[in-house]
């Protein structure tokens, strides 16, 4: 029998939005992830009623206004573990960092921003570039058109586990001290799978997530997705951390030159 094999790290993706996208620029059109971190994040308007899902709903309107007008600052890293691909033609997954840069207007909306994907080493994997109505990614060297985003406090797709049975709330202190929120849920389809990226002849029974949201600023701090298959193993599929995320006056101008870029590029064409 042949077997059907699930992508996980393209759901990865999906999830997670841009920062993934230079991974499997095979399997995804990366250029439309470079809405940044806001296409990972799920409207919460007409979702289930919970305890945990209002805890999640003030922590969100706590970080959003805390987003004003000017240049935001971010830094994530993104640590996966999966098998290497077998067919041709796939780029692996492989562990990157992501600084973001957003200038955001007085109405909220995000008119311009620089993210810079690297690998651990520091070399440049890829640059996603959003100004005078659309985007430029220099890894497919694609440009597409795209209006001004309202952007949205990050909650790395969050909201997808609200309709779980089991999502839960619970308050925790980090390692430094400070108070945090951890939400859990878990995801589980009706049949077991056969997961791409991994390679064990053990089929996928369900996936577990792990999110954790600053309790003052309202801010995601990290999120862990563990794959856990039929024979009781698991793998932590992807963890991600939000290592740094505030206000700058300006973005340096080794980064501020990649709009130039841009424009040069797209005159080009």
């Amino acid at each position: 029998m042949k077997k059907l094999l699930v992508p996980l790290s393209l759901m990865l993706v999906l999830v997670i939005g841009f920062a993934l996208t230079a991974n499997r620029a095979s399997a995804i059109n990366s250029n439309a992830r470079t809405a940044a971190m806001a296409e990972s994040n799920i409207s919460i308007e007409e979702t289930p009623s919970s305890p945990a899902v209002q805890v999640f709903q003030e922590l969100n309107k706590k970080g959003q206004a805390k987003i004003g007008e000017g240049w935001l600052y971010m830094r994530q890293s993104d640590k996966v573990d999966v098998d290497p691909p077998k067919e041709e033609g796939v780029v692996p997954l492989i562990d990157t960092t992501m600084d973001g840069w957003y200038y955001i207007n007085a109405k909220g909306f995000a008119e311009r921003f620089v993210t810079i994907t690297r690998t651990m080493d520091g070399q440049i994997q890829q640059v996603g570039i959003y100004s005078d109505g659309t985007t430029w990614n220099t890894m497919v060297d694609e440009t597409e058109i795209m209006e001004p985003f309202f952007f949205e406090n990050f909650n790395y797709g969050l909201p997808y586990g609200f309709k779980s049975p089991d999502f839960k709330s619970n308050n925790i202190a980090l390692e430094d001290g400070s108070e945090a929120v951890l939400f859990t849920y878990t995801l589980k389809e009706e049949d077991p799978y056969y997961a791409f990226d991994y390679s064990s002849s053990a089929r996928v029974e369900f996936m577990s997530y792990e999110y954790i949201f600053d309790s003052d600023t309202g801010f995601f701090v990290s999120l862990k997705q563990t794959v856990h298959f039929e024979d009781d193993s698991q793998r932590v599929l992807s963890y991600i951390l939000l290592e740094e995320i505030k206000f700058i006056a300006e973005p340096p101008a080794d980064v501020l030159k990649y709009f130039d870029l841009k424009k040069t590029r797209e005159e080009q064409k």
